[in-house]
């Protein structure tokens, strides 16, 4: 009798990695001290897919004036408030570094202000990073503390949050800054009066998906506004192959 021979092939997933390491690489911050429509700042140059993480926030005559950046091309809002009662307003901006990117990045607003810039340069974020973002969503004036809004759930749980505070001191300076949900200041910038705007940037690496919400205090009161967004990581429990297994 013959016999028949049947070869089976399969091959196994296996799940592998977390996120990939997310690094700040470079930063800076700058301010202005009068009246401006534009403020520049400059970083080392930025790695090409890198993500270019840009932080801004102003103190205008009319919450109706916008945040923008003219320098790279190309780059992204992610999330920008502005406060109609005491027309503070902090936006957050995004570009994934292409070959050769400047060192200088450069805001513009809509009317002449005292503001703040912050540039981050970050690796290890997915090439289409940004995930979930949320703004103050209130007009609240004069508080000794601001939320940032709470963001829906992430998608992963690897990511970057990045959270952005921009006002105008009311009563004195704010300093002995501190936030919460484990959120931890990046940089900070402020002037020497209480007529003076300042900027503010605290973030954390996620390691479990859900929302994401701070809450900044700091001495005194403030007209000021908060914006959050998160970033996915590059890598997030990607599959590989393994095998193939045979049986005969």
């Amino acid at each position: 009798m013959k016999k028949l021979l049947f070869t089976v092939c399969f091959w196994l997933l296996a799940a592998t990695g977390a996120g990939a390491a997310i690094v700040l690489e470079n930063e800076c911050i700058a301010r202005a001290d009068t009246n401006v429509d534009e403020l520049s700042c400059t970083i080392t140059e930025p790695t090409e897919n890198n993500y270019i993480i840009i932080g801004g926030g102003a103190f205008f005559s009319s919450n109706t004036n916008t945040i923008t950046v003219s320098v790279p091309t190309s780059v992204t809002q992610a999330v920008t408030h502005g406060v109609a009662t005491s027309d503070a307003r902090a936006a957050i901006h995004y570009k994934q570094a292409g070959a050769s990117e400047g060192t200088t990045v450069t805001q513009d607003t809509t009317a002449s202000m005292e503001q703040g810039i912050w540039v981050g340069e970050y690796s290890g974020l997915a090439s289409s990073a940004l995930d979930v973002t949320a703004s103050e969503g209130t007009d609240d004036d004069i508080t000794a503390t601001e939320t940032t809004g709470t963001t829906l759930t992430t998608t992963q749980a690897d990511e970057l949050g990045v959270a952005v505070w921009g006002g105008n001191p009311s009563t004195t300076l704010p300093d002995n800054r501190s936030y919460t949900n484990s959120y931890t200041e990046e940089n900070h910038t402020s002037g020497a009066g209480t007529n003076d705007a300042f900027l503010t940037v605290a973030t954390q690496i996620l390691t479990s998906t859900g929302t994401q919400e701070s809450t900044m205090s700091a001495d005194g009161t403030h007209h000021w506004t908060g914006v959050i967004a998160t970033f996915k990581a590059e890598v997030a429990g990607t599959r590989r192959r393994i095998g193939p297994i045979i049986f005969q």
